[in-house]
């Protein structure tokens, strides 16, 4: 999230104990097939990951 959204949303994140990441907007891979496995708290904030089908 940390480079994804403006500073001032960054900072109420993590300095002022907001819980709300709704103003994320996350970018997509452009690669087709992806999908999110999780999203969730780390130690420097929000964090997407990411996941696709791995062909046999």
């Amino acid at each position: 999230m940390e480079s994804d959204v403006d500073a001032d949303i960054f900072d109420a994140y993590m300095n002022d104990g907001q819980v709300d990441c709704s103003a994320w907007e996350i970018p997509h891979p452009t690669e087709p097939g992806w999908f999110i496995l999780s999203i969730h708290d780390a130690e420097d904030g929000p964090v997407c990951i990411w996941g696709r089908k791995v062909a046999p």
